[in-house]
């Protein structure tokens, strides 16, 4: 089964977009919908999208992923934009703290997921 992610990606556009992922595949999109159909078209392999789960859901804080580790995501992912647009790098620190907060979000969702998915079965 493909796992996807639906992520709302920041931009200082006055347009939302949004960011799918699965695995090493990512595509971006005006509406989740639009993000989505990117991704399985980039995916080209039909039986790639066949028992698809994808989790969207607001980002409010939970048990899983906290409001503190949420505006601490948000600042660094914010810093990582502007040292992307300058032609840098984030300094180490900030970098394996972005990583590992990253992977606590992929972390919750699975968790959060785990626990959808144990509500659905019959």
């Amino acid at each position: 089964m493909t796992t996807v992610m639906i992520l709302h990606d920041q931009t200082d556009d006055s347009g939302a977009r949004f960011r799918a992922v699965a695995g090493d595949a990512q595509s971006e999109g005006k509406t989740v919908g639009a993000a989505l159909d990117a991704l399985a078209e980039q995916m080209g392999d039909p039986t790639a999208t066949e028992g698809m789960l994808v989790v969207v859901r607001p980002l409010r804080p939970d048990s899983y992923f906290t409001a503190a580790e949420q505006a601490e995501l948000e600042s660094l992912m914010a810093a990582w934009r502007i040292a992307r647009d300058q032609n840098r790098s984030l300094n180490h620190a900030e970098q394996a703290r972005l990583e590992e907060l990253v992977s606590a979000e992929w972390s919750a969702a699975a968790r959060r997921s785990a626990g959808m998915a144990r509500g659905l079965r019959p």
